[in-house]
């Protein structure tokens, strides 16, 4: 008696498993951003990886015009400083390897102007 429950047991686990992955396979898609190459920063025009790609590789770059205050996404896969120019004053953000935003354009990414090594 104990073996039959014991197999009914494991069967309805089982079947309660194959349910639950049925459910999680249909749910919708999220937009998932694309990668970025190791030892760069990726920045994007668009939110959540769209739009024009800049990879930066390090030194001091002042970012192509399309991007200047325009960089609404980025994937950063080793540190790096943003930098902002406003009347003569510089701000900066620093990067960590690791870090990213999929909607830059609420935050520092609305200002960037330039991406260097330090801040």
């Amino acid at each position: 008696m104990k073996g039959h429950i014991m197999r009914k047991t494991r069967a309805l686990l089982v079947a309660a498993t194959l349910a639950m992955a049925c459910l999680a396979s249909t749910a919708p898609p999220t937009a998932a951003a694309p990668g970025c190459e190791a030892n760069a920063v990726c920045l994007w025009t668009k939110k959540n990886g769209g739009g024009d790609l800049y990879i930066w590789r390090g030194g001091y770059v002042d970012v192509p015009p399309a991007f200047h205050d325009h960089t609404y996404s980025f994937r950063a896969n080793r540190d790096a400083c943003f930098i902002n120019y406003n009347n003569g004053t510089k701000e900066s953000r620093a990067v960590k390897a690791g870090d990213y935003a999929d909607n830059y354009d609420r935050g520092f990414g609305a200002k960037l102007d330039a991406v260097a090594d330090r801040c």
